[in-house]
């Protein structure tokens, strides 16, 4: 049987990280853009347009793929390319690879991702739906308060500042990666499910 400190408390911050990767990244981008790669305002804005375009496509593929994986794979998998993108972003920023990131991030963190770990939580504990479900999304409004305050320390319009929240969002990235991983580990382990 799952355990609620254990694995509910990994899914729910999980939530939190998930939710963090896309709306840190849709608040800065624009920033990144003008600060970071020398973009003008109004082309910077159309990075943006980049992520919304793909997070539409991913949530109609990802509909057909949880049909055929684990949606926890995907919780998973997602995250991870994000994380990726995000890392060769940061260390080698090019107006090229940053419309790539952006479709990138649309599609794997913002196309339906929390809400797949919000399926794979209610799976853990079908008969705390109600509860399990008010946590996470609690975990996930967290990131509209936390990311602009932790963000507002760090940024103001130098590339360094603007790079080191972007370091901040893979350090979230990562964490939600790991967690993702550790509650499939532990599923395989203690065979919650098949």
């Amino acid at each position: 049987m799952p355990n609620m400190m254990i694995d509910g408390l990994a899914l729910i911050i999980l939530g939190f990280t998930i939710s963090f990767t896309f709306y840190v990244y849709t608040q800065y981008i624009p920033n990144f853009g003008i600060s970071v790669l020398g973009l003008s305002e109004n082309v910077a804005k159309t990075l943006m347009s980049w992520y919304a375009v793909f997070s539409l496509v991913s949530v109609f593929v990802t509909t057909i793929l949880v049909t055929k994986i684990k949606p926890i794979l995907l919780v998973i998998i997602y995250p991870l390319i994000s994380l990726i993108f995000l890392v060769i972003l940061v260390i080698k920023p090019s107006p090229l690879l940053a419309k790539i990131t952006s479709a990138v991030i649309g599609f794997f963190a913002a196309g339906g991702v929390w809400q797949l770990g919000l399926a794979v939580l209610t799976q853990y504990f079908p008969t705390e739906k109600g509860r399990v479900t008010g946590y996470y999304s609690f975990a996930a409004a967290l990131t509209y308060f936390v990311g602009p305050f932790v963000s507002s320390f760090i940024i103001n319009d130098t590339a360094t500042s603007v790079l080191k929240v972007f370091w901040l969002d893979i350090v979230f990235t990562a964490i939600g990666v790991f967690l993702a991983v550790f509650v499939e580990a532990r599923n395989k382990k203690y065979h919650f499910f098949s």
